[in-house]
């Protein structure tokens, strides 16, 4: 009982600790980056990635030419009426191609069959595959396969996590030993 009371009070000792120094163990930009550049072997992708559109709608939903030159468009014109197409006639769909994402979760609403149809490395050009009676629109503005180290963009948040944590140990070692 006893060495419980005193673990309970060494855990609030250590969260009253890392609680006022919270500042310092966030990480600023420059830590990040520096960390991502000496770490390359730690952000080696798994699966790929993909950054791209994915509309999903009825075979015989109006317009699909349009929808097909519509995938491509950057304009914010063009974009728009990209978005107002898909708020009528979509079933599903991802139009935010600047965020890297694993193509499985991003096609995760796809039937599997038409998966294999869809080329991930196809870069800016509208795929169509048809099943059943919906119509899959794709388009892969960039590719990452796997084995390749991932974008910084991608990998931010993990990095983030660890610098977090090799700063909280740090920290707490510190600790432990200037005080005793």
């Amino acid at each position: 009982m006893e060495q419980y009371r005193r673990n309970l009070l060494r855990h609030r000792l250590e969260d009253k600790l890392l609680e006022s120094r919270a500042a310092e163990l966030e990480p600023d930009s420059a830590s990040i980056v520096g960390f991502y550049r000496e770490n390359p072997e730690l952000f080696r992708l798994s699966h790929p990635i993909i950054k791209g559109r994915y509309v999903r709608v009825d075979a015989n939903a109006p317009q699909q030419a349009q929808l097909s030159v519509l995938m491509r468009e950057r304009s914010a014109r063009r974009l728009e009426q990209l978005d107002e197409y898909c708020l009528q006639f979509a079933w599903a769909n991802h139009l935010n191609d600047t965020i890297w994402r694993n193509p499985l979760d991003f096609l995760a609403d796809v039937p599997e069959s038409t998966r294999d149809a869809l080329h991930f490395s196809t870069i800016n050009q509208t795929q169509v595959v048809r099943s059943d009676s919906l119509a899959h629109y794709l388009m892969v503005r960039a590719y990452k396969p796997a084995g390749e180290t991932a974008p910084l963009s991608y990998a931010l948040d993990g990095i983030r996590e660890m610098v977090r944590a090799e700063r909280r140990n740090r920290l707490l070692q510190t600790f432990y030993r200037d005080w005793e």
